[in-house]
């Protein structure tokens, strides 16, 4: 941990507070989550405006991610942050409980950002892509498994275009390009 406090001679102002604080290698036990975060490095900087924070060869269980977070202005917090990670998706069962006899396999590659005012948290704007691949999904209310699900997701503030989205269905295959 590194910090710089600069203060003037008058009380009335607050000091100019900067400084850095990194992380190694830091494991964090989860009770509801049945794997590990661990994070062999991470370092925050901030001051008396912002605060910003980064992670290099962070993982969840073996998945890995990266993470970036920006907080400016505390007295009207803005946040820009920043998601990238590739998630084998048959690990999302244990972390998420899913309807009895449901299975989900395949990949997402996931590089999304979002940013806006903290107190309008449900209208922050998002941005970045996920592509799936190869996915499956079966659940008996669907009856037949979905099969090789693939798409690109493309987010725009509220908007996001659907790419190449292709399946199968028992015998019936689906092809679809659109935006929501």
């Amino acid at each position: 941990i590194s910090a710089f406090l600069k203060g003037g001679g008058q009380v009335n102002l607050p000091p100019q507070i900067q400084g850095k604080i990194t992380f190694q290698k830091v494991k964090v036990d989860f009770v509801e989550v049945p794997q590990p975060f661990n994070m062999p490095y991470g370092e925050m900087n901030f001051n008396n405006r912002s605060v910003s924070f980064f992670s290099s060869g962070a993982k969840l269980g073996e998945v890995p991610m990266e993470l970036k977070l920006v907080l400016e202005d505390f007295s009207d917090p803005n946040l820009n942050s920043e998601l990238k990670t590739k998630l084998n998706l048959a690990l999302l069962g244990k972390f998420v409980t899913f309807p009895e006899k449901t299975d989900l396999s395949g990949q997402a590659d996931i590089n999304v950002k979002a940013y806006g005012k903290i107190k309008r948290i449900g209208k922050m704007n998002l941005s970045g892509r996920v592509d799936l691949q190869k996915v499956v999904v079966s659940t008996p209310a669907l009856g037949v498994p979905i099969r090789n699900l693939k798409s690109g997701l493309v987010l725009k503030g509220e908007d996001m275009e659907i790419s190449d989205l292709s399946l199968s269905l028992g015998k019936y295959s689906l092809n679809l390009q659109g935006k929501v």
